[in-house]
C-alpha cells in the first residue's frame, strides 16, 4: 500500500469515528470543566501570623480535660547563701532550696544566664521556689541578681519565704524578659 492510500484511509476512519460519535451523542449537553490551579505561598519571613492556629497564635484556647506544665524539680541543701548558676531551670521549674541554719539569701542569676537569656522580648516563664526545711527559724530571702530586679506586690511580705515545720513554704516567680534584655522577677510568697 503506498503512503497516500495509507493516508486516506486513516482520515475515512477518523471521519466515520467523528460520524458515529456525533450521531450516539445527539441532543447530549457536553460539560466544560476548568481545572483551576492555585499557587500556595509558604511563609519565610520570621512573622508570626497572628489569628492561627500552631505555635504561635493570638486565638483564646480552652483546655477542658486540664493542663500540666512544668514538673521538673531541682533541689539543693547548701547551708549557705548562694546565688544560682542559671541552668537550674533548663529542664525545671521547681527548686527545692533546704535551709536548716541560720536565715540565707538565695540570688538569682544575672539576666545573660539561660533563666533569663532563653526568653525573648516580653516573653515569660513561671518557676517556683519551695522552702523545703522543717526549721521554722530559718527563713529564705530571694534577690535580683545583675540585670535581675525583683518586684513584689505593695501589700506582700516581700521576698523572704518563712520557715515553718511543715516545709511547704513557697514563692512563685514569674519572670519575663524586657526590652533592654534584663529580666524582671514577679515574687509571690505563701507562707503559712
Amino acid at each position: 500500500m503506498n503512503t497516500k492510500g495509507l493516508i486516506s484511509v486513516v482520515f475515512s476512519t477518523l471521519a466515520l469515528g467523528f460520524a458515529v460519535f456525533a450521531v450516539t451523542n445527539s441532543g447530549k449537553v457536553v460539560e466544560t470543566r476548568v481545572v483551576e490551579t492555585r499557587v500556595v505561598e509558604t511563609q519565610t519571613s520570621q512573622t508570626p501570623d497572628y489569628g492561627a492556629a500552631g505555635a504561635v497564635h493570638s486565638n483564646s484556647e480552652q483546655f477542658l480535660g486540664g493542663m500540666t506544665i512544668g514538673g521538673g524539680r531541682v533541689s539543693s541543701s547548701t547551708s549557705a547563701n548562694v546565688t544560682l548558676a542559671g541552668n537550674e531551670f533548663t529542664n525545671a521549674s521547681y527548686l527545692d532550696y533546704t535551709v536548716n541554719v541560720a536565715n540565707k539569701t538565695l540570688t538569682l542569676p544575672a539576666s545573660t544566664t539561660p533563666l533569663c537569656s532563653t526568653l525573648s522580648t516580653y516573653e515569660r516563664r513561671e518557676v517556683f521556689i519551695r522552702h523545703a526545711s522543717t526549721t521554722a527559724a530559718s527563713n529564705l530571702t530571694i534577690a535580683g541578681g545583675t540585670g535581675f530586679a525583683i518586684k513584689k506586690a505593695a501589700t506582700s511580705t516581700g521576698s523572704t519565704i518563712y520557715g515553718d515545720t511543715d516545709g511547704n513554704s513557697m514563692a512563685a516567680l514569674l519572670i519575663m524578659r524586657l526590652p533592654s534584655t534584663d529580666c524582671v522577677a514577679q515574687v509571690t510568697v505563701y507562707n503559712d
